[in-house]
Protein backbone atom coordinates (compact mmCIF):
# COMPACT_ATOMS: atom_id res chain seq x y z
CA UNK A 1 0.00 0.00 0.00
CA UNK A 2 1.69 3.24 -1.10
CA UNK A 3 2.08 5.77 1.66
CA UNK A 4 2.11 9.55 1.86
CA UNK A 5 5.77 10.02 0.91
CA UNK A 6 5.71 7.68 -2.07
CA UNK A 7 2.64 9.44 -3.46
CA UNK A 8 4.13 12.88 -2.74
CA UNK A 9 7.43 11.99 -4.44
CA UNK A 10 5.52 10.61 -7.41
CA UNK A 11 3.52 13.82 -7.77
CA UNK A 12 6.59 16.05 -7.48
CA UNK A 13 8.78 14.08 -9.89
CA UNK A 14 5.91 13.80 -12.37
CA UNK A 15 5.58 17.58 -12.28
CA UNK A 16 9.31 18.13 -12.70
CA UNK A 17 9.64 15.83 -15.69
CA UNK A 18 6.33 16.44 -17.40
CA UNK A 19 4.78 19.28 -19.31
CA UNK A 20 4.04 21.34 -16.22
CA UNK A 21 7.57 22.63 -15.92
CA UNK A 22 7.47 23.60 -19.60
CA UNK A 23 4.15 25.39 -19.09
CA UNK A 24 5.48 27.24 -16.05
CA UNK A 25 8.62 28.27 -17.94
CA UNK A 26 6.63 29.43 -20.98
CA UNK A 27 4.21 31.45 -18.86
CA UNK A 28 7.10 32.95 -16.92
CA UNK A 29 8.83 33.88 -20.17
CA UNK A 30 5.67 35.41 -21.66
CA UNK A 31 4.25 37.16 -18.59
CA UNK A 32 7.13 37.37 -16.13
CA UNK A 33 6.68 36.54 -12.47
CA UNK A 34 2.90 36.92 -12.78
CA UNK A 35 2.76 34.11 -15.36
CA UNK A 36 4.88 31.79 -13.26
CA UNK A 37 2.90 32.53 -10.10
CA UNK A 38 -0.41 32.11 -11.91
CA UNK A 39 0.59 28.63 -12.99
CA UNK A 40 1.87 27.79 -9.51
CA UNK A 41 -1.53 28.74 -8.08
CA UNK A 42 -3.03 25.87 -10.08
CA UNK A 43 -1.29 23.50 -7.70
CA UNK A 44 -3.24 24.92 -4.76
CA UNK A 45 -6.25 23.18 -6.30
CA UNK A 46 -4.55 19.91 -5.32
CA UNK A 47 -4.71 20.96 -1.69
CA UNK A 48 -8.40 21.82 -2.04
CA UNK A 49 -9.15 18.49 -3.72
CA UNK A 50 -7.12 16.66 -1.09
CA UNK A 51 -9.10 18.24 1.74
CA UNK A 52 -12.42 17.44 0.07
CA UNK A 53 -11.46 13.83 -0.67
CA UNK A 54 -10.09 13.39 2.86
CA UNK A 55 -13.39 14.61 4.33
CA UNK A 56 -15.38 12.37 1.97
CA UNK A 57 -13.39 9.39 3.20
CA UNK A 58 -13.25 10.21 6.91
CA UNK A 59 -16.59 11.93 7.50
CA UNK A 60 -18.64 10.40 4.69
CA UNK A 61 -17.21 6.90 4.91
CA UNK A 62 -16.69 6.66 1.13
CA UNK A 63 -13.73 4.63 -0.12
CA UNK A 64 -13.52 6.28 -3.55
CA UNK A 65 -14.92 9.04 -5.74
CA UNK A 66 -16.81 6.40 -7.69
CA UNK A 67 -18.47 5.10 -4.54
CA UNK A 68 -19.40 8.66 -3.55
CA UNK A 69 -20.88 9.49 -6.97
CA UNK A 70 -22.79 6.21 -7.17
CA UNK A 71 -24.16 6.59 -3.67
CA UNK A 72 -25.16 10.25 -3.98
CA UNK A 73 -26.08 10.61 -7.66
CA UNK A 74 -26.45 7.12 -9.13
CA UNK A 75 -24.66 4.91 -11.63
CA UNK A 76 -25.16 7.40 -14.47
CA UNK A 77 -23.14 10.08 -12.68
CA UNK A 78 -20.37 7.58 -12.02
CA UNK A 79 -20.34 6.55 -15.69
CA UNK A 80 -20.12 10.17 -16.89
CA UNK A 81 -17.37 10.91 -14.36
CA UNK A 82 -15.44 7.83 -15.53
CA UNK A 83 -15.77 8.93 -19.16
CA UNK A 84 -14.57 12.46 -18.36
CA UNK A 85 -11.61 11.13 -16.37
CA UNK A 86 -10.72 8.75 -19.22
CA UNK A 87 -10.72 11.64 -21.70
CA UNK A 88 -8.62 13.72 -19.31
CA UNK A 89 -6.08 10.92 -18.87
CA UNK A 90 -5.87 10.40 -22.63
CA UNK A 91 -5.26 14.14 -23.01
CA UNK A 92 -2.57 13.99 -20.31
CA UNK A 93 -0.72 11.15 -22.04
CA UNK A 94 -0.95 12.89 -25.41
CA UNK A 95 0.17 16.29 -24.10
CA UNK A 96 3.14 14.78 -22.25
CA UNK A 97 4.09 12.91 -25.43
CA UNK A 98 3.78 16.16 -27.41
CA UNK A 99 6.10 17.96 -25.00
CA UNK A 100 8.70 15.19 -25.31
CA UNK A 101 8.36 15.39 -29.10
CA UNK A 102 8.88 19.16 -29.03
CA UNK A 103 12.30 18.65 -27.44
CA UNK A 104 13.39 16.66 -30.50
CA UNK A 105 11.85 18.57 -33.39
CA UNK A 106 9.19 20.89 -34.73
CA UNK A 107 5.61 19.57 -34.43
CA UNK A 108 4.93 17.25 -37.36
CA UNK A 109 8.59 16.70 -38.25
CA UNK A 110 10.06 13.23 -38.50
CA UNK A 111 12.10 13.69 -35.33
CA UNK A 112 9.03 14.92 -33.43
CA UNK A 113 6.88 11.98 -34.55
CA UNK A 114 9.65 9.46 -33.82
CA UNK A 115 10.16 10.88 -30.31
CA UNK A 116 6.42 10.80 -29.60
CA UNK A 117 6.10 7.21 -30.82
CA UNK A 118 9.14 6.00 -28.87
CA UNK A 119 8.12 7.82 -25.67
CA UNK A 120 4.50 6.64 -25.87
CA UNK A 121 5.55 3.09 -26.74
CA UNK A 122 8.00 2.91 -23.85
CA UNK A 123 5.40 4.34 -21.46
CA UNK A 124 2.81 1.81 -22.61
CA UNK A 125 5.23 -1.12 -22.37
CA UNK A 126 6.38 -0.03 -18.93
CA UNK A 127 2.81 0.35 -17.69
CA UNK A 128 1.72 -3.01 -19.07
CA UNK A 129 4.74 -4.76 -17.58
CA UNK A 130 4.84 -3.24 -14.12
CA UNK A 131 1.67 -1.31 -13.52
CA UNK A 132 1.12 1.59 -11.15
CA UNK A 133 3.11 0.15 -8.25
CA UNK A 134 6.27 -0.06 -10.37
CA UNK A 135 5.69 3.48 -11.56
CA UNK A 136 5.35 4.75 -7.99
CA UNK A 137 8.52 2.98 -6.91
CA UNK A 138 10.58 4.33 -9.81
CA UNK A 139 9.13 7.81 -9.22
CA UNK A 140 10.36 7.58 -5.63
CA UNK A 141 13.83 6.48 -6.77
CA UNK A 142 13.95 9.32 -9.31
CA UNK A 143 12.94 11.83 -6.64
CA UNK A 144 15.69 10.64 -4.29
CA UNK A 145 18.24 10.85 -7.14
CA UNK A 146 16.95 14.32 -8.03
CA UNK A 147 17.38 15.43 -4.41
CA UNK A 148 20.92 14.03 -4.19
CA UNK A 149 21.94 15.63 -7.49
CA UNK A 150 20.36 18.94 -6.48
CA UNK A 151 22.36 18.94 -3.23
CA UNK A 152 25.57 18.09 -5.10
CA UNK A 153 24.99 20.84 -7.67
CA UNK A 154 24.13 23.38 -4.98
CA UNK A 155 27.23 22.28 -3.08
CA UNK A 156 29.32 23.32 -6.08
CA UNK A 157 27.35 26.39 -7.17
CA UNK A 158 26.89 28.15 -3.83
CA UNK A 159 30.60 28.10 -2.81
CA UNK A 160 31.67 29.04 -6.37
CA UNK A 161 29.25 31.97 -6.43
CA UNK A 162 30.66 33.28 -3.16
CA UNK A 163 34.23 33.54 -4.55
Amino acid sequence: QPGFWILTFSLVISWLFAKSITNAANLGMSFGIVGGLAYAMYYFSFLTAGIIIYRMRKEGGFRSLHEFLSGKFGAGAMAVFSLVISIRLLNEVWSNSAVIGSYFGKAGSGQYIAAVLVFTGLTLAYSLKGGLRSSLITDMIQMVLFGVLLLIILGYVIPAKGE
